[in-house]
Order: C-alpha cells, then structure tokens, then sequence
C-alpha cells in the first residue's frame, strides 16, 4: 500500500485539462502514513513510512471526481524497533529488494456528503494488483488553500502475498499460531496545500512533487549518480556533444521513473517545447543505427541540491539537448542555457529526423529576416561570406558579452522588428507561459539600440553552411546550420542562476 500516494500525482496530470484542474501537493511536515496490525493476538503494532509522495488533481478545486496517484517507499517502514523493520523488508513480507513500491491509482472518488468521501482505486504491493477502497473525511483549514484529509480502510495482507503467520516452533508441536493478523487497518492524515501559478516563473504546480518522487524511488546507486551538491562545480557546465554526462542516464531508468522525468519536463516545457525536446531524443534512435553512444535513452538527469530548499537546480542533457533549471527559494531564477540541435544527415530510405522539422522556424525566420534588409542594413549585418568557428561564443562555459556585431534592431522598420520579435518567440515559447514571458520581456524591454542581429555565410540556400546571432548586454541566442546539421542555444548573463 506504500506505493499508493505517489502516482496519485503525476499521471492524472496527462489526462485532466490543465485549464479546468487543481493542484494539491503534501504538506509533509503535517502529513503521514500509518498502520496497525495485530500482533500474537494479544496487541497492536504501530508502524509507519517516512518516505511518501503524492499529488491530487481536481476539477475546478472540487475533490468530487478527484484524480490521484502515489507513491510510498517500502524501505521507509518504521515500527520503532530496527530488527523488526529489516524483518519486514525482507521475503517474508514486503521484499522490499524485488518491490521497493507501493503504487496506488485512483478510480473515483465519491463526494458522500460536505465531509465525507469514498476513495476507490486499484493498490499494487508485492506485485500484486488489487482494488481497494478508503473512507476519507475533510476538514477545511482557515486558510484557503490548505485542507485536512483523513483517509482509513483495511486490506487482507495474505491478498498481496505477505504470507508469513506461524511460529516455526509451534507448528513442530502441532499448534498452529499465528504470529501477525490478517487484516491490516490504514490511516492516512494528509494535509495539503492548493499550488498557485506564480507571475514570475515560480515552480510549477507539480514539479516539486515530480522531482521528490523521483528521488524517492532511486535506490543506493541511482542517488549517487543523480544528487550533488548545490555548489558542485559540474553544475556549472553544459555541453551539446554525444558524450556521457554526470547523472543518470533514462536508459537506466525504470519504466516509472521515465514517466516521472516526461513529467518534470511538461512541467516546466511547453507543449511546444516538450514536443521539440522529446523528438530531439527519439531522433537518436534513428542515429544510433549510425553511430555508436546514441540513442533515447542517452540523455542524463541530474540535481543539485534538495529541491524545495534554499537553493536548488536539476537538468536534462544530451546529444542536442542541455536544459538548466535553478531556483532560489523555489522561484525559477534561470533557465539557462538552453540548447536544441537537431540534423538531416540520414540516408534517403530513412525517416528524416523530427526534431529538425520542428525547429525550422527557428531558420527560416532568421533568413526572412535577413532577406528583407536593404544593402545598408545587410553591410552592418554580414559578419562574414563563411562561418568561422571563431565566430562562435555560446560554448564557453563563461559567458562574455562584450563588443557586440551586427545591426542594432532599432535600425530595423516595423516589418522587420515584428519578424524579429516572431524569432525571439520560437526561442522562448518552448518553456511555460510565465517563463516564456519573462523571458521575452528581456529582450522586448531592453533598449533597441544596444540589441544587435548578424549573420555570416550563405543567405538563399538552406542547404548551405549559415549562422546567425542576436545579442544583447544580457542575453545571447546563436544560431549555427551546417547545411543539414543545425545548433540553437539560448544563453543569458545569470546563467545557471550566477550573478555576475
């Protein structure tokens, strides 16, 4: 049953309408997780898991009709007394080693009256899946966005294989006696907190939730390659190259966990973003059948320091993906650098790659651009007939945005600013609204005179080498296509959070 409160969260998140839905997520310092067996049929052990996770959507606020998943960790059990725990981690009860979970998934949740609810759903524990139901009452608190829950129910342990029940000793003697009740009784005393959007990208609603269920079900190993310090200097670097990265690879990852980590990017991704980002890695399995050390499941999580606390950051990394979040206080404080690259180097015969297609407007628009400036406009904006590699600034780990080149876009007509204001969009549009918004505001609300737009190589062929950047004293897109193999990044002064 531990699993339980954990799915509640993330997947109701893919199947109720964004617009029409509300966000829950576990106040667990008020929170908890607790049964009671009987023992020798003299008393009740008490017990509980310290380690849960939960989320719970509901439509228009209301729990009526409430989606909910969760997750309880196995190896969290606490009966206060230590060889007892082990005992029940081990195959005689949880076997913990085999199932670490307990995953329970709504069904309906069933308003009885202003108080009372019938929570239905299917509980999954040693394997085993079986339906179950809970009684939950309730409580408002004074504050608006908090509520008390408290949830109880029984279940047969012997339905989900936790079979051990006799004293070896008696049953020499012919006295069958069992050790440990049948019936287990459930109580869950949840209180939760309503997540609001928030005006200046604050975590999203579910991202927290997403990321402590995540780092609740790595075990020893998976938390030694995926959790680092806040001030770990490997936080600071980034790269776009086929190469492996700190962190935990997706294809050593569970099936769940995948899902997790799809969650966390939805989370702080746009449907166009999130799309774009999960082409880029199924692309890679198309050139994996090329090159060695690619494909989908070649893209690395990693986080730095405890989500929730003071500081902290995770990202997502790959061949021609690096996405960096951080946050102080939980407010996103820098979503840099972001890179997206994707190529068309395949034979005819194979499907061209996705991710390509997608970020064409990201191409396209910068040639519109370029194409419609007068000879004036083109003599301060060619930087150059060829791409030098020299050219190229966004891969230093360091970012210096000294001595800009190019055109100063208050130089452009309206036509042309409105174009390049439409490519800055398909730069930012890839991260959620707020996010996105704060982003452009960056580049909208800066002097448009200390804002400048170049480019160097081929203007009419797409299949040509080009590259293009626009920089600011803050901020810096680049733009590099080899013809078929195109790089795009965002970067900003604060990468990585940094005040410089």
């Amino acid at each position: 049953m531990l699993k339980l409160l954990w799915f509640f969260s993330w997947l109701t998140a893919l199947s109720v309408d964004a617009s029409a839905q509300t966000t829950w997520r576990i106040d667990y310092d008020r929170s908890s997780v607790t049964f009671k067996v009987k023992h020798m049929l003299i008393h009740h052990v008490t017990g509980k898991f310290r380690e849960f996770t939960a989320n719970i959507l509901t439509p228009n606020g209301e729990f009526d009709h409430a989606r909910v998943e969760a997750i309880i960790q196995v190896n969290s059990i606490d009966t206060g007394r230590p060889q007892r725990d082990e005992h029940l981690k081990q195959e005689d009860f949880f076997h913990a080693t085999a199932y670490p979970q307990i995953i329970f998934k709504s069904t309906a949740v069933t308003k009885i009256d202003e108080k009372t609810y019938k929570l239905a759903g299917d509980l999954t524990m040693r394997g085993v899946k079986r339906p179950i139901e809970l009684a939950a009452t309730c409580t408002p608190s004074k504050f608006k966005d908090r509520v008390r829950f408290i949830a109880t129910g029984s279940l047969n342990r012997f339905d989900y294989g936790l079979r051990f029940n006799e004293v070896d000793f008696l049953k020499t003697l012919g006295k069958a006696a069992p050790i440990v009740g049948d019936s287990v009784q459930i109580r869950l005393d949840i209180e939760l907190i309503q997540e609001r959007d928030q005006n200046n990208g604050f975590t999203s609603n579910d991202l927290l939730s997403h990321l402590k269920a995540f780092i609740l079900s790595l075990d020893a190993e998976a938390r030694a390659k995926t959790l680092f310090s806040y001030d770990n200097p490997e936080r600071l670097t980034w790269a776009r190259h086929p190469a492996p990265r700190k962190g935990l690879a997706l294809k050593d990852m569970s099936a769940s966990q995948r899902q997790i980590v799809d969650a966390m990017l939805k989370s702080v991704l746009s449907e166009q973003g999130y799309t774009s980002a999960k082409a880029i890695m199924s692309d890679q399995d198309v050139l994996a059948k090329y090159e060695e050390g690619l494909g989908s499941g070649y893209f690395w999580i990693a986080i730095y320091g405890e989500p929730g606390n003071k500081q902290w950051a995770w990202r997502v990394g790959g061949h021609h993906l690096s996405l960096h979040f951080t946050y102080f206080n939980d407010q996103l404080i820098s979503c840099t650098p972001a890179f997206f690259g994707a190529e068309q180097t395949l034979p005819p015969n194979d499907p061209q790659e996705i991710g390509y297609k997608l970020l064409a407007s990201r191409q396209e628009l910068a040639r519109s651009l370029v194409n419609s400036l007068n000879q004036q406009q083109l003599q301060r904006t060619i930087i150059g007939p060829q791409v030098s590699q020299n050219l190229i600034i966004s891969e230093t780990q360091k970012l210096a945005l000294d001595n800009p080149i190019g055109l100063p876009v208050a130089e452009l007509n309206e036509n042309q600013k409105s174009l390049f204001f439409k490519l800055i969009e398909e730069y930012v549009n890839v991260f959620t609204a707020a996010t996105a918004q704060a982003r452009f505001s960056k580049i909208k609300n800066a002097e448009l005179e200390n804002i400048y737009f170049a480019w160097a190589g081929v203007r009419n062929e797409r299949s040509a080498e080009h590259y293009y950047r626009i920089q600011s004293s803050s901020v810096l897109i680049e733009y590099f296509n080899s013809g078929n193999h195109m790089h795009s990044v965002w970067r900003e002064v604060n990468d990585f959070g940094i005040v410089r």
